[in-house]
């Protein structure tokens, strides 16, 4: 690492103590990221889309530290990084818990329609990766707040802090994806392997989309040209270890083993070549891979349109019953009406109300789902059996 390298970074499990230093971080860090910015033109004014843009991400955090996992990095008592991750026994983020967090405000200042949409493309970044049947880490976020990208707390957060910590809890994968060409390098360099580049649409409009893997079987930490590192080279049946200095890439290895036999040294040191060479050669071949065919696009089709009247329901029902809650309390807090006790009475039974319709709208939605699956099933199957019988 270079000399701007900062080091001796405590992390933390993060607590409401940190709140607002940490959503100003995480606020402030996906400034102009791609999959944000494509709604920028759903709003006729720039102010208009920065308040929505500042209430989305403040309930988008909220909501995501509900059910995962969120650690920060501290640096001379202030926060300068933070890490979230879903871990494989984690509960998948609802739709109440976006509402619940202040995800509603968002919601009105975008549109029912757009936000439905925007959200359905948000869970199509995430396709490729829960696809994946293994038993997965994967990262939602890591943000680096801005004075301190630059200095190699990325990579810090990955080789010190995520992949000690995966592998403490013996998980074996963990998975990412960005939507910024920026990262693909990040993440390859720092030995995540690229498992699809995909194009994503909203509406108009069309975001880039890159999924990826690290597989934790050796714990290496891998860098490429251009780092300064320290090659160790274990010679056989010897206790020498010798340090050469280079540019080039290099393994290096936590731990010396005195007596250590020839040919496993020489099957280790190919066993890296050739998972590096692999990352290389999945990032070369990406750039020349076809276009999605019309039958991957039909099929993605099908299975949205299959999904869609679940999803609009669903949204739509739950805002209601939420509106219809938030109008309950009100009531029996005194915030709207008299203050009388018919008022009170009043707000209990609409709460009640408000709180059965949530209770009952995922049930619902999966119903819906359901019914989609059974209507449109053969047509996926028999599309998605002709997608793998060409491949």
């Amino acid at each position: 690492m270079g000399n701007n390298t900062i080091n001796a970074i405590e992390y933390k499990k993060y607590n409401s103590y940190y709140e607002k230093e940490v959503i100003n971080i995480f606020v402030e860090a996906f400034k102009n990221y791609p999959l944000f910015d494509i709604v920028k033109d759903d709003f006729k004014t720039e102010g208009k889309f920065h308040k929505f843009y500042n209430s989305f991400m403040k309930a988008l955090f909220k909501a995501t530290i509900r059910k995962n996992e969120c650690y920060i990095g501290i640096y001379n008592g202030s926060v300068i990084d933070l890490v979230i991750i879903d871990a494989p026994t984690d509960k998948p983020v609802g739709f109440l818990d976006y509402i619940l967090s202040g995800g509603l405000k968002p919601i009105l200042k975008l549109g029912l329609s757009n936000s439905l949409k925007f959200l359905e493309l948000s869970d199509e970044t995430e396709y490729v990766v829960k696809s994946i049947k293994e038993p997965l880490w994967h990262l939602y976020f890591l943000v680096v707040e801005q004075k301190y990208q630059g200095k190699g707390i990325g990579s810090d957060a990955i080789n010190n802090f995520l992949i000690p910590f995966v592998k403490e809890k013996n998980g074996k994968l963990i998975t990412v994806t960005t939507n910024s060409k920026h990262n693909v390098n990040f993440y390859i360099n720092n030995g995540f392997s690229l498992i699809k580049e995909e194009t994503l649409k909203y509406k108009d409009r069309t975001v880039n989309n890159w999924s990826f893997r690290l597989d934790l079987w050796c714990y290496v930490i891998r860098q490429y040209n251009a780092i300064r590192m320290w090659k160790i080279v274990l010679i056989n049946n010897s206790k020498i270890i010798k340090k050469l200095q280079t540019n080039t890439f290099c393994t290096l290895c936590c731990s010396f083993i005195p007596k250590i036999n020839l040919q496993f040294r020489c099957k280790f040191k190919e066993e890296i070549k050739m998972n590096t060479d692999k990352a290389y050669a999945e990032k070369i071949a990406s750039e020349y891979a076809p276009k999605e065919t019309r039958k991957v696009i039909a099929l993605k089709k099908l299975d949205a349109k299959a999904k869609m009247p679940a999803n609009v329901f669903s949204y739509t029902f739950g805002i209601i019953m939420s509106l219809v809650l938030g109008v309950g309390m009100c009531l029996t807090l005194k915030v709207i009406g008299d203050g009388s006790q018919l008022w009170f009475i009043l707000g209990i039974v609409i709460g009640v109300i408000g709180i059965a319709g949530v209770s009952i709208n995922y049930p619902i939605y999966k119903k819906l789902i359901q019914t989609g699956k059974n209507k449109y099933g053969n047509d996926i199957i028999e599309l998605a059996k002709q997608i793998s019988e060409e491949n």
